[in-house]
């Protein structure tokens, strides 16, 4: 079994404390966010962040390179901060592995890459796409929570939207509440609708 050192981006001797490490990170790029002990880069969780005294811990939760660029960006704004990846060769991390749009473009294609897969998974003919981007949008909002599998639930919304009118709202409400799949919903029906007609969800990239 691997040691946790292993699989870990580690940046050492930084002097900012946490909170002041992810207010400076997102003052210069502000793509970048850490919060809840999660490293988000456009939206997309790409890294758990654990800083234990001078030493920031960054475990890969998506792409490895948006991980080695974040260590780097602590190291940029960190006067005397060292990135090492011990995967790498070589492991000192003197160099950005991607420049600040490629970074965002792998975090964004990790959630195009999982929104297609729970789309065919709900309806592997193709139809699935615009429900699975609206439930992940859901969620991600905290206006919908779940116990159950995604593609399901998408699977069920998925013939509402083909013909949606101010009615939406109430009809989403009406299936997703039957639903063992799931928990909770916070939205209310006319949010709900708004949301929808507005395209909330498909501009929120």
């Amino acid at each position: 079994m691997r040691s946790r050192v292993s699989s870990d981006v580690i940046v050492s001797h930084v002097t900012f404390s946490s909170h002041e490490l992810a207010l400076r990170l997102t003052q210069k790029w502000r793509f970048l966010v850490i919060e809840g002990g999660k490293v988000h880069i456009a939206g997309e969780a790409v890294a758990t962040f654990d800083k234990r005294g001078g030493t920031v811990r960054l475990t890969p939760t998506g792409p490895r390179e948006c991980s080695r660029w974040v260590a780097w960006a602590i190291q940029e704004i960190c006067l005397g901060a060292e990135a090492v990846d011990d995967q790498a060769d070589p492991p000192r991390i003197s160099e950005p592995p991607l420049t600040a749009e490629e970074v965002q473009e792998a975090a964004q294609r990790v959630v195009k890459e999982r929104l297609a897969a729970i789309a065919k998974e709900a309806d592997p003919a193709g139809g699935a796409q615009e429900a699975a981007v609206l439930i992940s949008y859901l969620v991600k909002r905290g206006l919908l929570e779940l116990a159950g599998p995604i593609a399901v639930v998408v699977r069920a919304v998925m013939p509402l939207l083909h013909e949606a009118d101010d009615t939406i709202g109430k009809k989403l409400e009406d299936v997703l509440l039957d639903l063992d799949e799931v928990d909770e919903l916070f939205g209310e029906a006319d949010d709900l609708t708004k949301l929808v007609l507005n395209n909330d969800h498909i501009f929120d990239r």
